[in-house]
């Protein structure tokens, strides 16, 4: 029987969700103690491991649970298999990987959990449920624990054992969606389809989802899918959740080092844990806040966001600018990358260290998107004639939405590059050798008879032998990467490396080793006679044992041997290719669910470009170009009489679009023009956006006020002051501008 425990709050510095447990106990305690005795001492000590409290009355219940637990060989007793067992019935070659992970997982496990006075471990192992056992389903993964005192199984419902790979894996733990929004909208930012600012934050939040480069461990990238559930969940959530979160983090940063290969290239290493464990350490304490005014996000919260978070993100110190930036730069030049060399992708330190980096990168600036674009709404207009709160708020307003368009450049930058308008015909060339049109033109022509035929005449091979062989036009990762982004630079580094095995194969080729040795004696006897053979073969210079060869049959009949037969097996040497051909390329672009594989990396890159993509159809349209004017006549004399238009000294005006993305960066300010106690002014060549979506201007408003000196220093507040029909030229504000 397992404790209700799901109920219970956590509690930050536990241990992680995917170490809490349904418990069940094997046997009575050895000790002649009753088994609610042990559960009275045993389960606070548990409950204050798992971060959980309860109440006097609920522990009583949870320890009377126990008590009533029927024994071993009842209806409720688990049903289970060793998970050495399990890995014994696993592919052969994925055995090794899945025992040395497990003894991971065994040794994590190892002291985690409390032991009562006096007690001491004889024995652990790990099982795998065979039947579901209360919430635990099927390979769900159990910790037995047998001590002096009693045998425990802990059993993990969100950590299991997947018999396919032999590898266990964790599931994260569902984070609960935002709340919906507050019901107090900013009507002046609204279209006509209730569209405004918070839209962007909601956008970004949940896009560029993507997946983790292996070969992170299960529990590492279940921590660090919780790490990007934040951003999915972060604006609205409650505390409880990223403290949920924080905690799957904090056990990813821990546990990453182990799960890495060594890279032999430590700081790099380092680094990327470093940015990991520096989100570990800050998101989860921007959650939340007392105050109801920012959509739940306390003063307090803002402020380390604005002060802390992205000074620290954007800074030329800071991890994307700084350390991450240098590191992808270190590892990425030719002499560690050296991109037209077959390795193996189990052992691609340089591809798995670009990959990690980048993957920190990546979440860096998704991370400021999402920062800039909370604060923007933080700081919006919020009356209903959209009036700024502060010319404070108003700064603060149109700095975070441009901070949200320029971190979204450089994550396109970043993906994505800075192409040319115009893709040059060579790159264009190099693009149309895919690797299905490599693979195809290398399997055609190696294979072609009669051999004599020169290779460096078929088809693309002397292109591709250009492009991939071991003597190539220099590719540069870097220098590719700058120019079309890390997308399509690691994609093109992964054709070299899969070209690279396919071209590890000769042709299919003629041999002759054959000699003839002749013997005379001194008397003229003797003869003579044949040795070696002839026939048709291929190698693999990376793994010879595919090397295959076929002598031709050779021989002779009639008198003295005149008549000569012979046997070519040129087919069956072909054959033999083409198979070993057609599972080389399966395996180069074949997901694994045992470990790193190319065809992982390019979903991995695709993922990206996809994400990308979503964040950029979200943005709103780029700020319009004012170059709208005045008119000098036409104003009409006797504004109300409680009317700012009568103490204003000068107005200027600005603009902004507005699609179904929410508004659009403000333009600059126009030139001030002199009131002189009128109002109703004729603004004439108004901006208007080429978008075919639907689309307003919003009109801003500032008016400049006399000083004590009467010097038109005071600015008043920015006011939206009416909302028009993309491309309509003219406008005349006849806004009463009441005062408050």
């Amino acid at each position: 029987m397992t404790s209700s425990l799901s109920t219970a709050p956590v509690i930050a510095g536990a241990l992680p969700f995917h170490y809490h447990a349904a418990l069940h106990f094997r046997c009575a305690p050895r000790d002649g103690r009753s088994l609610a005795d042990y559960a009275d001492s045993f389960l606070p000590a548990y409950d204050e491991a798992c971060g959980r409290q309860f109440s006097p009355e609920q522990h009583q219940l949870n320890v009377q649970a126990f008590a009533d637990m029927l024994r071993v060989g009842s209806s409720n007793s688990l049903v289970a298999t060793p998970v050495a067992a399990a890995i014994a019935a696993s592919p052969a070659e994925r055995r090794a990987g899945a025992t040395a992970l497990a003894q991971q997982l065994l040794d994590t496990l190892a002291g985690r959990y409390p032991l009562l006075s006096g007690e001491t471990v004889i024995k652990a192992q790990l099982n795998i449920l065979d039947e579901p056992f209360f919430d635990c389903s099927a390979g769900s993964v159990i910790y037995t624990r047998t001590t002096n005192l009693i045998d425990i199984d802990f059993v993990f419902p969100s950590i299991q054992f997947d018999r396919a790979s032999g590898l266990p894996r964790v599931l994260p733990q569902p984070v609960r969606p935002p709340p919906a929004m507050p019901d107090q909208q900013h009507p002046a930012l609204l279209g006509s389809d209730g569209v405004d600012v918070l839209n962007l934050v909601q956008g970004v939040a949940t896009n560029l989802s993507f997946a983790l480069p292996p070969p992170w461990g299960p529990v590492a990238a279940a921590g660090l899918s919780g790490l990007f559930s934040v951003f999915g969940s972060l604006f609205g959530s409650s505390g409880s959740d990223l403290k949920v979160v924080g905690q799957m983090i904090e056990s990813a940063v821990n546990e990453l080092k182990t799960y890495m290969r060594d890279l032999k290239i430590e700081e790099v290493d380092g680094d990327v844990q470093a940015f990991f464990t520096w989100c570990s350490q800050n998101l989860p304490s921007s959650a939340g806040g007392s105050s109801d005014t920012n959509n739940g996000w306390s003063d307090a919260v803002l402020q380390h966001i604005e002060n802390d978070l992205i000074p620290k993100l954007e800074n030329a110190d800071g991890f994307m600018r700084g350390t991450l930036a240098n590191d992808l730069a270190q590892v990425s030049v030719q002499t560690i990358v050296k991109a037209n060399t077959w390795v193996a992708r189990a052992s691609d330190d340089a591809l798995q260290v670009l990959l990690a980096d980048l993957t920190a990168q990546i979440c860096a600036l998704k991370l400021r998107v999402q920062l800039h674009a909370q604060l923007a709404a933080a700081n919006a207009p919020d009356t209903i004639n959209g009036v700024c709160k502060t010319l404070v708020a108003d700064g603060k307003f149109q700095t975070h939405l441009l901070g949200t368009y320029n971190a979204t450049a450089e994550l396109a930058r970043l993906i994505n590059g800075n192409p040319p308008a115009a893709i040059d015909d060579n790159e264009q060339r190099l693009r149309g050798l895919t690797f299905d049109v490599v693979s195809a033109e290398i399997k055609k022509n190696y294979t072609t008879l009669p051999i004599w035929i020169a290779l460096t005449t078929l088809g693309r091979i002397p292109e591709i032998s250009a492009e991939f062989g071991s003597n190539p036009a220099s590719f540069s990762v870097s220098d590719y990467a700058a120019t079309y982004g890390w997308a399509l630079a690691i994609d093109r580094l992964v054709l070299h490396r899969q070209v690279a095995r396919l071209l590890g194969l000769s042709r299919v080729s003629y041999y002759d080793n054959r000699q003839n040795n002749c013997h005379f004696t001194p008397g003229g006897a003797g003869g003579c006679h044949s040795t070696g053979a002839d026939g048709y073969q291929f190698t693999d210079s990376i793994d010879t044992s595919n090397n295959y060869y076929h002598d031709t049959d050779r021989s002779t009949s009639g008198c003295c041997n005149q008549n000569s037969h012979e046997t070519e097996y040129t087919q069956d040497v072909c054959n033999h290719f083409n198979t070993l051909f057609d599972k080389l390329t399966k395996d180069l672009t074949t997901l694994s669910s045992s470990g790193p594989s190319f065809a992982g990396d390019l979903a991995t890159t695709k993922k990206w470009r996809d994400g990308l993509a979503s964040i950029l159809g979200e943005l709103p349209l780029a700020a319009p170009v004012n170059g709208a004017t005045v008119a000098d006549n036409g104003w009409s004399t006797k504004p109300p009489a409680d009317s700012q238009w009568n103490t204003a000294i000068q107005v200027a005006y600005a603009f902004s679009f507005l699609d179904g993305n929410g508004p659009s960066l403000r333009s600059a300010w126009g030139a001030t023009v002199m009131v002189n106690g009128q109002w109703k002014p004729k603004l004439r060549h108004l901006p208007s956006s080429p978008s075919k979506a639907k689309t307003q201007l919003q009109i801003w408003r500032q008016f400049v006020f006399a000083d004590s000196n009467g010097d038109p220093t005071k600015y008043g507040l920015p006011k939206i002051v009416a909302m028009i029909d993309n491309g309509v030229s003219e406008h005349v504000d006849d806004d009463e501008a009441l005062k408050a």
